[in-house]
């Protein structure tokens, strides 16, 4: 299909091209009325294809839990409404009261008064070279652009331009000339069309319950247009800005982690404990930095750090102007004009606003150089450490003196009347270490900040914690716990609750309301072989069966100590080297559960999760083989029914409704087997209990590939029994041997064509043959 419609596509073009020459001759009309015809069946057959995906992407992954992502859109969409807001005056609640509210906090947070602010000219910053400088304003080129257009996401919500890089993408051939000759023109003129300047804000809430305008965060939807620019810019931008950055930046370069910073403090922290000395760390937090940024600032850096003319025109062409609306509640507000600030959403200012807070930094560093600001010394030797900064998340580290007290403050006043960008005390902490408390209160109040103490969080990392402590990890805790909590259990799948397991590594079922949040199954048999983990050691240690501490003691008795010096040797790794993969084979091999499997039954089980059937029917399965589905006799077992309950099979009522009644020797599903083992080809005897049943299938085939094709059929028998006994309770449907045994083939042949790797098959290939086709 896809060949078939590029090949329309040129001939429309051809025909177009004829047309507009005026050169189109006999019968071309009709010819290019049919092509543009059978162009748009195509699109709308591959437009059908897509809508189908979904239903295709169940196939795959078992139950899609529709109902819980609908809730988790419906809610989200719920908790983005502005109904009402906090203001000066009090609440507002009306439709257009709010928009009034929003569109004023706006105005105003967006004027400048224009003044001749100070400047940095006593700061030395780094310069470009030549080399650099015209590398960074040569022409654009079709490799270029079209290498931005194929790595940006064509999946992104369209700006108010109404277009997203799908439609580029996808029309790539067409207007690429037109694309380039923008670039071209733009590259030349500096300027850009006004429209591209006009984007829409959406307000994202920071907190659970926002109240006021202050607990949103502006997001800028930008036009796909503009967006092309920027990325083009920022890609040349990238290749100098390491030169231009000092190392104390950690943020959105290539080759710096985020970690940087982090590890960096809480040496610093280390080190002050150890050595006794005293130290303050000052936690700097900007008021809306990005949106305070001055725009005359922004030009000076650039001219400071020697970008050229025409490429600070361009810079001025995509941020120097524009105007924004609104979204409030899906509805744009009027037009609001800007004069300062970085649109967040924009590719290019994370590095705009890096080029920003290099101002900060070097004042810290003309600071340290004279004298003025005395930062900690690692060591008699070691380097100076005075301040990090990850963006305008900024620490400032030096001594416990009252000239860092001085200099901290004017550093703050003076880079904020240079740059706008304005210090919130109130967010702000001062945190002493080794010091009394009574220095580090006078210092806050001067400061006019609050007193924080260790350990804090930096970055989203703790700072001067005792990983010994269990209160480090509860922050990690916590978050895991806030994972597993938004998963509503209501709507979670068994197979989601499996994939909700692995990913929050939390050992145990979710827990809800009603018969289907019973504990089917005891988590330690799950994790016997899906090896999820859940200290199984420490379990044992801690019921009883052994002190883990005299465990530790009787390991460490029979040692002797020689006066050879010790080397830190893992016993368990190849050459000595500790690696968590050597440790966890190591665990793997002598922490196993206790089980009353039969042994060689506990090896295949390993092999049930490697199938191709959706993840809620291979939960199922494994519910099957340990006994907990919810069979008739399982719900009296558990008193879920009353006691006279008629326990007996409803396929053939001759025998109570056990697993291995309904799944083997019943009537209805031993037909059933025998039909499919017939299907294969198989005439030996065929096994009466279904563990026995799935210990045949997982043996029949020596290769991965054959052996997850005969899983996959075992799979769908099973569920396909199942479904028919509840059709049969639940809605008096009758079941017919032919219609299951069809519905067995079909099933599991849109697994087999979903997931397999390789060559496909017809169904009726599958049925006639279907060891061919697994094998292909």
């Amino acid at each position: 299909m896809e060949d078939k419609i590029v090949m329309l596509k040129k001939e429309v073009e051809r025909l177009d091209l004829k047309r507009e020459e005026g050169s189109l001759v006999g019968n071309e009309n009709e010819v290019q009325k049919d092509t543009l015809l059978e162009l748009r069946h195509l699109l709308h057959s591959k437009d059908s294809l897509l809508f189908q995906q979904p239903r295709s992407r169940w196939l795959k992954e078992g139950d899609a839990n529709t109902g819980y992502f609908h809730s988790c859109i419906t809610s989200r969409k719920r908790s983005n409404v502005i109904g009402a807001l906090l203001t000066d005056g009090g609440w507002v609640d009306k439709p257009r009261e709010v928009r009034g509210e929003i569109v004023g906090y706006f105005k105003s947070h967006f004027a400048e008064v224009r003044w001749r602010r100070p400047r940095l000219d006593g700061v030395e910053f780094p310069i470009l070279t030549s080399l650099q400088s015209e590398n960074l304003i040569r022409p654009f080129s079709a490799d270029e652009v079209w290498s931005v257009v194929a790595e940006s996401d064509g999946n992104k919500s369209p700006g108010p331009d109404g277009f997203n890089f799908a439609f580029l993408k996808g029309s790539w051939e067409v207007i690429s000339n037109d694309v380039l000759a923008f670039m071209h023109e733009f590259h030349s003129s500096t300027l850009l069309p006004k429209a591209f300047s006009s984007y829409f804000v959406t307000l994202i809430p920071k907190i659970l319950n926002p109240q006021s305008l202050g607990d949103f965060r502006p997001i800028s939807l930008l036009g796909c247009f503009y967006k092309l620019v920027a990325k083009v810019l920022t890609k040349r931008l990238s290749t100098v800005m390491d030169s231009l950055t000092s190392k104390n930046q950690s943020a959105f370069l290539k080759g710096r982690l985020l970690v940087d910073g982090v590890l960096a403090i809480n040496e610093v922290v280390d080190w002050v404990k150890k050595t006794k000395k005293e130290c303050l760390v000052f936690k700097v937090d900007f008021e809306k930095a990005y949106d305070s940024v001055s725009w005359s600032f922004l030009e000076y850096m650039l001219r400071r750090f020697g970008f050229d003319g025409k490429w600070r025109s361009w810079i001025k062409a995509c941020v120097f102007s524009g105007s924004l609306s609104v979204l409030v509640n899906g509805s744009p507000t009027e037009q609001i004009d800007i004069c300062k600030g970085l649109k967040q959403g924009d590719p290019l200012a994370p590095f705009l606003f890096i080029l920003v807070a290099e101002g900060l930094g070097a004042l810290m560093k003309k600071a340290v150089g004279l004298g003025f600001y005395k930062g900690v010394q690692l060591s008699n030797s070691g380097a100076i450490m005075s301040h990090l900064q990850y963006a305008d998340d900024t620490l400032f580290i030096g001594e416990t003196c009252v000239e860092n007290l001085w200099t901290t403050k004017a550093i703050l006043r003076w880079f904020e009347l240079i740059s706008g960008l304005k210090v919130n005390f109130f967010k702000s902490k001062l945190y002493g270490i080794n010091e009394g408390g009574a220095f580090v209160n006078s210092a806050a109040s001067f400061l006019n900040c609050k007193v924080g103490k260790l350990p804090f969080i930096y970055l989203g990392l703790p700072v001067g914690a005792n990983p010994r402590r269990v209160a480090t990890w509860n922050p990690v805790l916590e978050v895991l716990q806030k994972r597993l909590a938004s998963w509503k259990n209501k709507y979670v799948s068994l197979g989601g609750r499996v994939v909700l397991l692995n990913s929050t590594e939390k050992g145990g079922w979710p827990r809800g309301e009603g018969f289907a949040d019973h504990e089917y199954l005891s988590f330690d048999k799950v994790e016997m072989e899906t090896i999820i983990g859940g200290g199984v050691y420490l379990e044992e240690c801690a019921s009883g069966k052994e002190e883990l501490r005299d465990l530790s003691v009787n390991v460490l008795t029979p040692i002797e100590l020689t006066n050879v010096e010790d080397e830190w040797k893992c016993h368990y790794s190849i050459g000595g080297l500790f690696s968590v993969s050597s440790l966890y084979k190591f665990l793997s091999g002598i922490i196993i559960p206790p089980i009353s499997l039969d042994p060689e039954l506990v090896r295949d089980l390993g092999t049930l999760w490697e199938s191709l059937a959706p993840s809620k029917v291979i939960v199922f399965s494994w519910q099957l083989l340990f006994g907990r589905i919810p069979t008739r006799v399982n719900l009296a077992k558990r008193g879920i029914v009353e006691h006279g309950y008629n326990s007996f099979c409803v396929l053939c009522p001759w025998s109570l409704e056990c697993e291995g009644h309904l799944f083997g020797w019943c009537a209805f599903a031993s037909t059933i087997w025998r039909k499919v083992f017939n299907w294969f080809g198989w005439d030996e005897e065929m096994p009466r209990d279904p563990s026995e049943i799935f210990q045949r299938f997982s043996r029949g085939g020596a290769s991965g590939r054959r052996h997850k094709g005969l899983i996959a059929v075992w799979h769908s028998v099973v569920w396909t029994i199942w479904r028919a006994r509840n059709e049969l309770i639940f809605n008096a449907k009758v079941p017919a041997i032919e219609d299951e045994l069809q519905g067995i083939m079909s099933r599991s042949w849109k697994w087999l064509l979903e997931k397999k790797k390789g060559g496909s098959c017809s169904l009726y290939e599958w049925k006639t043959c279907p060891m061919d086709c697994i094998l292909r």
